[in-house]
């Protein structure tokens, strides 16, 4: 198991691990907001999350996501009780 940024070839796999934890916001959304994360600058703090990380096991397979932001006030999908976990292991983390 390796730890890795994502990069835009792995839009669609994080758009599909988002869509399994939040799939009231709909397949189209989570696309959306993974291609916007590589197309668009990052606005300051808050406006995206700062670093995707993904678990990828030894086959390559993707195994999980960390969307980890420093700001206060999560990226909107990030706000149920998964984002919060996420975000604080992640500033456990670093």
């Amino acid at each position: 198991m390796k730890i890795r940024h994502a990069t835009e070839a792995d839009v669609e796999a994080w758009a599909a691990m988002r869509l399994a934890l939040w799939p009231d916001d709909g397949a189209e959304t989570h696309l959306r907001e993974a291609r916007r994360f590589f197309a668009e600058a990052r606005r300051g703090p808050g406006a995206m999350p700062e670093a995707v990380l993904l678990a990828e096991a030894a086959d390559g397979a993707l195994t999980g996501f960390a969307a980890a932001n420093s700001a206060p006030t999560p990226w909107p999908t990030m706000c149920r009780a998964p984002g919060r976990t996420t975000r604080s292991a992640s500033r456990k983390w670093s």
